[in-house]
Protein backbone atom coordinates (compact mmCIF):
# COMPACT_ATOMS: atom_id res chain seq x y z
CA UNK A 1 0.00 0.00 0.00
CA UNK A 2 2.81 2.39 0.91
CA UNK A 3 4.21 2.69 -2.62
CA UNK A 4 0.73 3.17 -4.02
CA UNK A 5 -0.06 5.96 -1.56
CA UNK A 6 3.25 7.70 -2.19
CA UNK A 7 2.62 7.35 -5.93
CA UNK A 8 -0.78 9.00 -5.49
CA UNK A 9 0.89 12.14 -4.17
CA UNK A 10 3.32 12.35 -7.11
CA UNK A 11 1.10 11.91 -10.17
CA UNK A 12 -0.68 14.65 -12.11
CA UNK A 13 -4.16 15.20 -10.67
CA UNK A 14 -3.25 12.88 -7.82
CA UNK A 15 -3.58 13.55 -4.14
CA UNK A 16 -2.58 16.75 -2.38
CA UNK A 17 -3.04 17.98 1.16
CA UNK A 18 -5.05 21.14 1.55
CA UNK A 19 -7.15 22.86 4.20
CA UNK A 20 -10.01 20.72 5.55
CA UNK A 21 -13.19 21.87 3.86
CA UNK A 22 -16.45 21.09 5.65
CA UNK A 23 -18.48 22.95 3.01
CA UNK A 24 -17.17 20.86 0.10
CA UNK A 25 -17.48 17.77 2.27
CA UNK A 26 -21.15 18.50 2.99
CA UNK A 27 -21.81 19.17 -0.70
CA UNK A 28 -20.30 15.85 -1.76
CA UNK A 29 -22.19 14.00 0.94
CA UNK A 30 -25.44 15.54 -0.32
CA UNK A 31 -24.47 14.60 -3.87
CA UNK A 32 -23.86 11.05 -2.67
CA UNK A 33 -27.33 10.83 -1.14
CA UNK A 34 -28.93 12.46 -4.19
CA UNK A 35 -27.20 9.92 -6.40
CA UNK A 36 -28.59 7.10 -4.26
CA UNK A 37 -32.11 8.50 -4.65
CA UNK A 38 -31.78 8.75 -8.43
CA UNK A 39 -30.09 5.33 -8.62
CA UNK A 40 -33.08 3.75 -6.91
CA UNK A 41 -35.36 5.15 -9.61
CA UNK A 42 -33.06 4.04 -12.42
CA UNK A 43 -32.70 0.56 -10.91
CA UNK A 44 -36.49 0.20 -10.90
CA UNK A 45 -36.50 0.79 -14.68
CA UNK A 46 -34.23 -2.24 -15.07
CA UNK A 47 -31.46 -0.25 -16.77
CA UNK A 48 -28.22 -1.95 -15.75
CA UNK A 49 -25.38 0.23 -17.11
CA UNK A 50 -26.46 3.51 -15.50
CA UNK A 51 -27.65 1.76 -12.35
CA UNK A 52 -24.22 0.21 -11.92
CA UNK A 53 -22.50 3.55 -12.48
CA UNK A 54 -24.74 5.38 -10.06
CA UNK A 55 -24.24 2.81 -7.30
CA UNK A 56 -20.49 3.35 -7.64
CA UNK A 57 -20.65 7.14 -7.80
CA UNK A 58 -22.90 7.36 -4.75
CA UNK A 59 -20.22 5.56 -2.76
CA UNK A 60 -17.34 7.43 -4.36
CA UNK A 61 -18.89 10.81 -3.56
CA UNK A 62 -19.15 9.74 0.10
CA UNK A 63 -15.44 8.83 0.07
CA UNK A 64 -14.64 12.18 -1.50
CA UNK A 65 -16.74 13.92 1.16
CA UNK A 66 -14.63 12.21 3.83
CA UNK A 67 -11.36 13.15 2.13
CA UNK A 68 -12.49 16.75 1.61
CA UNK A 69 -13.35 17.02 5.28
CA UNK A 70 -9.76 16.03 6.06
CA UNK A 71 -8.28 18.38 3.48
CA UNK A 72 -7.24 15.71 0.98
CA UNK A 73 -7.83 16.63 -2.66
CA UNK A 74 -7.58 13.96 -5.31
CA UNK A 75 -8.94 13.63 -8.84
CA UNK A 76 -7.76 10.03 -9.27
CA UNK A 77 -10.45 7.56 -8.20
CA UNK A 78 -8.04 4.71 -7.51
CA UNK A 79 -5.97 6.97 -5.26
CA UNK A 80 -9.02 8.35 -3.45
CA UNK A 81 -10.18 4.83 -2.70
CA UNK A 82 -6.70 3.67 -1.62
CA UNK A 83 -6.28 6.66 0.71
CA UNK A 84 -9.72 6.05 2.23
CA UNK A 85 -8.90 2.35 2.67
CA UNK A 86 -5.65 3.25 4.41
CA UNK A 87 -7.39 5.65 6.79
CA UNK A 88 -10.70 3.85 7.35
CA UNK A 89 -9.75 0.23 6.78
CA UNK A 90 -10.37 -2.09 3.89
CA UNK A 91 -13.68 -3.36 5.25
CA UNK A 92 -15.59 -0.12 4.73
CA UNK A 93 -13.96 0.60 1.37
CA UNK A 94 -13.78 -2.86 -0.25
CA UNK A 95 -17.32 -2.64 -1.65
CA UNK A 96 -16.49 0.69 -3.27
CA UNK A 97 -13.58 -0.90 -5.12
CA UNK A 98 -15.89 -3.73 -6.18
CA UNK A 99 -18.46 -1.21 -7.45
CA UNK A 100 -15.74 0.68 -9.31
CA UNK A 101 -14.70 -2.48 -11.16
CA UNK A 102 -18.31 -3.29 -12.02
CA UNK A 103 -18.84 0.27 -13.29
CA UNK A 104 -15.82 -0.06 -15.58
CA UNK A 105 -17.10 -3.39 -16.91
CA UNK A 106 -20.57 -1.96 -17.48
CA UNK A 107 -19.55 1.33 -19.08
CA UNK A 108 -16.60 0.23 -21.19
CA UNK A 109 -17.31 -3.43 -21.93
CA UNK A 110 -21.11 -3.55 -21.55
CA UNK A 111 -20.74 -6.42 -19.10
CA UNK A 112 -23.53 -5.92 -16.59
CA UNK A 113 -25.03 -7.85 -13.74
CA UNK A 114 -28.65 -8.82 -13.51
CA UNK A 115 -30.85 -6.20 -11.90
CA UNK A 116 -31.35 -8.25 -8.72
CA UNK A 117 -27.58 -8.24 -8.12
CA UNK A 118 -27.51 -4.51 -8.70
CA UNK A 119 -30.33 -4.08 -6.16
CA UNK A 120 -28.25 -5.98 -3.59
CA UNK A 121 -25.22 -3.80 -4.27
CA UNK A 122 -27.45 -0.74 -4.02
CA UNK A 123 -28.52 -1.84 -0.53
CA UNK A 124 -24.88 -2.29 0.43
CA UNK A 125 -24.06 1.14 -1.04
CA UNK A 126 -26.70 2.76 1.18
CA UNK A 127 -25.04 1.20 4.23
CA UNK A 128 -21.60 2.33 3.06
CA UNK A 129 -22.75 5.90 2.48
CA UNK A 130 -24.41 6.01 5.90
CA UNK A 131 -21.28 4.60 7.55
CA UNK A 132 -19.09 7.24 5.94
CA UNK A 133 -21.60 9.95 6.81
CA UNK A 134 -21.44 8.83 10.46
CA UNK A 135 -17.64 8.92 10.39
CA UNK A 136 -17.68 12.44 8.95
CA UNK A 137 -20.23 13.69 11.47
CA UNK A 138 -18.15 12.36 14.37
CA UNK A 139 -14.89 13.95 13.22
CA UNK A 140 -13.20 16.28 15.66
CA UNK A 141 -10.25 18.53 14.90
CA UNK A 142 -8.04 16.09 16.81
CA UNK A 143 -9.28 13.13 14.79
CA UNK A 144 -8.71 15.04 11.54
CA UNK A 145 -5.16 15.86 12.70
CA UNK A 146 -4.62 12.18 13.58
CA UNK A 147 -5.76 11.03 10.13
CA UNK A 148 -3.54 13.58 8.39
CA UNK A 149 -0.56 12.69 10.60
CA UNK A 150 -1.06 9.02 9.80
CA UNK A 151 -1.22 9.80 6.09
CA UNK A 152 1.83 12.09 6.14
CA UNK A 153 3.79 9.49 8.02
CA UNK A 154 2.92 6.84 5.45
CA UNK A 155 3.76 8.89 2.38
CA UNK A 156 7.07 10.14 3.77
CA UNK A 157 8.49 6.67 4.38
Amino acid sequence: MQNKLKWCFTIKDGATLDTPNPIISKSFLELSKDTLRVAETVIETGEAVWSTSMVYYAQYYAVYAFLSRLGVRCENHICSIKIAAFLLGDEIVSEIENSRNRRINAQYYLKTEDIESIKKRFSTAKVTVTSIENIISSLTEKKIDDYISKLKSEIKT
